[in-house]
């Protein structure tokens, strides 16, 4: 019996079973990515999943207010390696940049619950979490001075 079969048995989704029996872990721990835009965009599932603690540094200087768009629940769940309903993470948005605010905005797939803003040399934190595999919740959960 492999160590996979092994973990099926004692209940453990197949996914799941597959990346422990392999010696894996369910998720890296901490991943960190700066985006230098200086211009609305959408983030990728990678800037913004795929770990226990994300970090997305927005580094550019704006001229003004400006959006960040969420990916969809789709992207963000396929950044995720093994992903389970009701699976959660932390994501921090940190805005570096010079000057203005970024909204965090919405896309296809997603609730956002909370304030979204972040303000120049400020933090928030969020709260993603599975509800499906075709629908993620952010629950913005506070907020912090950079420096």
């Amino acid at each position: 019996m492999t160590a996979t079969s092994e973990l099926m048995a004692v209940g453990l989704s197949a996914p799941l079973a597959a990346r422990l029996g392999d010696g894996g872990s369910i998720r890296a721990d901490q991943k960190y990515t700066a985006a230098t835009n200086t211009a609305a965009f959408t983030a990728t599932g990678a800037q913004v999943a795929g770990a226990a603690q994300v970090v997305l540094d927005l580094t550019g200087s704006l001229a003004g207010d400006l959006a960040i768009t969420l990916p969809t629940a789709a992207n963000i769940v396929a950044a995720i390696p093994y992903p389970s309903v009701g699976e959660n993470y932390r994501l921090r948005v940190i805005n570096t940049g010079g000057g203005h605010t970024w909204t965090v905005t919405t896309n296809t797939g997603l609730t956002l619950t909370g304030t979204m803003t972040v303000a120049t040399n400020t933090w928030r934190d969020f709260i993603v979490t599975l509800t499906s595999l075709t629908a993620v919740a952010v629950q913005a959960i506070g907020t912090g001075t950079q420096s």
